[in-house]
Protein backbone atom coordinates (compact mmCIF):
# COMPACT_ATOMS: atom_id res chain seq x y z
CA UNK A 1 0.00 0.00 0.00
CA UNK A 2 1.56 3.22 -0.99
CA UNK A 3 -1.14 5.90 0.19
CA UNK A 4 1.82 8.18 1.00
CA UNK A 5 0.88 11.54 -0.61
CA UNK A 6 0.53 14.86 1.11
CA UNK A 7 -1.92 17.33 -1.17
CA UNK A 8 -2.10 19.82 1.60
CA UNK A 9 1.76 20.64 1.24
CA UNK A 10 1.87 21.32 -2.31
CA UNK A 11 1.04 24.83 -2.22
CA UNK A 12 3.03 26.67 0.31
CA UNK A 13 4.24 30.42 0.43
CA UNK A 14 7.27 28.77 2.24
CA UNK A 15 7.69 25.16 1.54
CA UNK A 16 9.89 24.69 4.22
CA UNK A 17 7.34 26.43 6.74
CA UNK A 18 7.08 23.71 9.27
CA UNK A 19 3.25 22.55 9.84
CA UNK A 20 4.07 19.47 11.61
CA UNK A 21 6.37 18.27 14.37
CA UNK A 22 6.34 14.14 13.44
CA UNK A 23 5.25 12.06 10.33
CA UNK A 24 4.16 8.65 10.96
CA UNK A 25 4.18 5.93 8.53
CA UNK A 26 2.50 2.58 9.72
CA UNK A 27 3.55 -0.28 7.89
CA UNK A 28 1.55 -3.50 7.80
CA UNK A 29 1.63 -6.96 6.08
CA UNK A 30 -1.30 -8.98 3.96
CA UNK A 31 -2.81 -10.13 6.86
CA UNK A 32 -3.01 -6.70 8.61
CA UNK A 33 -0.57 -7.14 11.23
CA UNK A 34 2.48 -4.05 11.85
CA UNK A 35 5.48 -4.68 11.47
CA UNK A 36 6.40 -1.16 12.74
CA UNK A 37 5.88 2.59 12.94
CA UNK A 38 8.61 4.89 11.31
CA UNK A 39 8.62 8.32 13.03
CA UNK A 40 10.17 11.23 10.64
CA UNK A 41 10.51 15.14 12.41
CA UNK A 42 10.20 17.57 10.18
CA UNK A 43 13.72 18.28 9.24
CA UNK A 44 14.38 14.57 7.66
CA UNK A 45 10.85 14.69 6.06
CA UNK A 46 12.45 17.95 4.26
CA UNK A 47 15.15 15.83 3.93
CA UNK A 48 13.70 13.19 2.21
CA UNK A 49 10.49 14.06 0.40
CA UNK A 50 10.30 13.62 -3.06
CA UNK A 51 7.73 15.77 -5.51
CA UNK A 52 5.43 14.14 -7.82
CA UNK A 53 4.97 16.18 -10.71
CA UNK A 54 1.93 14.28 -12.13
CA UNK A 55 -0.15 14.75 -8.62
CA UNK A 56 1.17 18.04 -7.66
CA UNK A 57 1.80 16.65 -4.46
CA UNK A 58 5.33 15.84 -1.64
CA UNK A 59 5.63 12.30 -1.38
CA UNK A 60 7.78 9.91 0.68
CA UNK A 61 9.00 6.69 -0.44
CA UNK A 62 8.90 3.33 0.98
CA UNK A 63 12.86 2.54 0.21
CA UNK A 64 15.24 0.66 2.72
CA UNK A 65 17.33 4.28 2.47
CA UNK A 66 14.61 6.22 3.52
CA UNK A 67 12.86 4.35 6.27
CA UNK A 68 16.39 4.07 7.75
CA UNK A 69 16.67 7.70 8.20
CA UNK A 70 13.77 7.10 10.23
CA UNK A 71 13.17 6.62 14.35
CA UNK A 72 11.65 2.64 14.39
CA UNK A 73 9.00 1.47 16.68
CA UNK A 74 8.52 -2.41 16.31
CA UNK A 75 5.60 -3.92 18.22
CA UNK A 76 5.67 -5.73 21.03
Amino acid sequence: MTANRFYALRQLDTPDKQLFEYLLIVRIDVDWQMIGIYEFDWKTFCEVRSWDRRMNAWYVGLAAKTLARATLFMPA
